[in-house]
């Protein structure tokens, strides 16, 4: 198949070795140019997002906070530890007796408090502490598996879009 350039000064065609060619003038210019098809510059596409980019996303989609008891509670990967240990204490406390509704589970002088995103603090008794943990979890695992389908599929090129998170 002979292709005229961009330009329209030459042609492109592949030799009898199967090697380009580009051929500017003479008999043979002459004869292809009554059925070379114009060149048309090929689409390069953007590489396929990788399991890394992936990787990344899911990353920042867990430290990214989630949703408890009308606040945004912190979720990096020191603060899902945090959370994790104050829920085996909570637990501990839970199966000591501490009541329910009482912030003072942890020390009878001062409630038990939990900063959140914004900074602010709120008094948790220790089942919400189990209940923010179970919660820090499904954030974490919703993240987890979303990527997990994505990298077992065909990664979409807007992965990012929130759809694919849900």
């Amino acid at each position: 198949m002979a292709m005229w350039n961009k330009g329209g000064t030459g042609i492109l065609v592949v030799n009898d070795d199967g090697y380009p060619e580009f051929i500017e003038d003479g008999p043979k210019f002459k004869k292809l140019a009554k059925t070379a098809k114009p060149w048309v510059d090929p689409v390069i596409a953007d590489p396929p997002p990788s399991t890394d980019a992936v990787n990344a996303e899911r990353d920042r989609r867990i430290a990214g906070g989630f949703p408890f008891r009308d606040a945004v509670i912190q979720s990096s990967p020191d603060a899902l530890a945090s959370i994790g240990e104050a829920a085996v204490v909570a637990m501990s406390a839970i199966v000591a007796g501490a009541k329910n509704g009482d912030a003072r589970w942890l020390d009878p002088k001062e409630d038990f408090v939990w900063v959140t995103e914004s900074n602010e603090q709120i008094a948790l008794d220790a089942e919400a502490v189990v209940e923010m943990a179970a919660a820090a979890y499904k954030h974490k695992k919703k993240a987890i598996l979303a990527a997990r389908k994505m990298k077992d599929g065909v990664i979409p090129a807007d992965f990012v879009k929130e759809k694919y998170w849900k």
